[in-house]
């Protein structure tokens, strides 16, 4: 692709380039991996931030792309932040603890919102707790949800005691969707984990005991 990173009025172009960099993710050709990875070291934020997502697609091994993500972890722009979060964290989750640590307890949703789904694809116990403590207690409805969403992402079992967690708190607000989330368990092949949970939810609600034998 003919598009000079080096242009000193790039800055201007990076909104305009950046649906054309994503689509690279989605060709499948040597050149275009060539490209999204120079784009990644030379671009802007906004094309850095869209470098990693069609690189993403490109089904690059994580551990090629630790050292063009790793300076976006401190970039100013959130996409950028999120998207090395993501890149990173698949690979080395303790190099991206910095920089999650700030997002989790940022006072805007919107970061802690992305900090729950980036923790989806961190499999494991803390992040798992972390996820629980979330769906209980941030502020945020949208953040909750979130949260509830990334914990199916964990493994099953892990997931399952979490989630029920969720519903023994008694929101209403989230403990019907964590019970929905721990039948999408079961759809997904531990239908085993959902036997053994209705048991223990013998007395929830009606609406709860639906959820989860559904």
């Amino acid at each position: 692709p003919a598009v000079d990173l080096s242009n000193p009025e790039r800055g201007e172009m990076a909104q305009t380039l950046v649906p054309y960099v994503k689509a690279m993710g989605f060709t499948r050709r040597d050149t275009s991996v060539a490209f999204l990875m120079d784009c990644l070291v030379k671009g802007e934020p906004p094309i850095q931030a869209a470098a990693l997502e069609a690189l993403a697609h490109q089904k690059l091994p994580p551990r090629d792309l630790l050292a063009g993500a790793a300076p976006l972890l401190s970039s100013k722009l959130l996409r950028a932040q999120i998207n090395a979060c993501l890149a990173i964290c698949i690979a080395e989750p303790e190099r991206v603890a910095q920089a999650m640590e700030k997002l989790l307890f940022s006072r805007h949703a919107v970061h802690r919102l992305e900090a729950a789904f980036i923790l989806g694809y961190v499999p494991g116990e803390e992040a798992a707790a972390t996820l629980h403590r979330v769906a209980v207690a941030d502020s945020s409805h949208p953040v909750r949800v979130q949260a509830i969403k990334s914990l199916v992402r964990q493994p099953p079992l892990l997931a399952a005691g979490r989630l029920l967690a969720v519903v023994d708190a008694g929101d209403p607000a989230t403990a019907g969707l964590a019970a929905r989330a721990i039948g999408e368990l079961g759809v997904n092949g531990s239908s085993e984990v959902v036997t053994e949970l209705c048991k223990r939810e013998a007395g929830a609600p009606p609406e709860i005991r639906g959820a989860l034998l559904r």
